[in-house]
């Protein structure tokens, strides 16, 4: 007969498999979102509001999240059965070992009432005559 399957060690071995397949669907959706973020400003030249259409780009890039975790899952449960195992370091599941965080300015060209200040301030200066030369 076949040996006996604890049903604690299944249990263990699909939330690991669960917890890895969420992490790594999460880091690549805030790799999309990291690389939305980068240009997303150039959105204000088409008149375009930047907010709201990273907005729109971070909707439609969650609106599947869930099916392709729950996809992953079960790609990753059924290559274990065909393994004939669940330990997740025999599958490839490791953890990563670092986690990386950043500090983006939300708005790279300030707040409005930071472009209106830089405006009025602007406006003030005093101008140099042409022709003239700073030493």
């Amino acid at each position: 007969m076949g040996a006996q399957i604890n049903p604690a060690s299944i249990s263990t071995a699909v939330r690991a498999i669960s917890l890895h397949q969420l992490d790594q669907r999460w880091i690549e959706h805030l790799d999309m979102l990291t690389a939305a973020r980068e240009g997303i400003h150039l959105r204000s030249l088409a008149r375009n509001t930047p907010l709201s259409e990273y907005n729109r780009i971070a909707y439609q890039a969650f609106d599947g999240f869930t099916r392709d975790v729950v996809a992953a899952i079960a790609a990753t449960l059924s290559h274990a059965a065909r393994m004939g195992t669940l330990d997740p370091e025999t599958l490839g599941l490791s953890r990563p070992s670092t986690t990386w965080t950043y500090m983006v300015a939300e708005d790279p060209f300030g707040s409005p009432e930071q472009r209106f200040g830089n405006l009025i301030l602007n406006a003030l200066r005093p101008t140099k005559p042409k022709g003239t030369r700073t030493p």
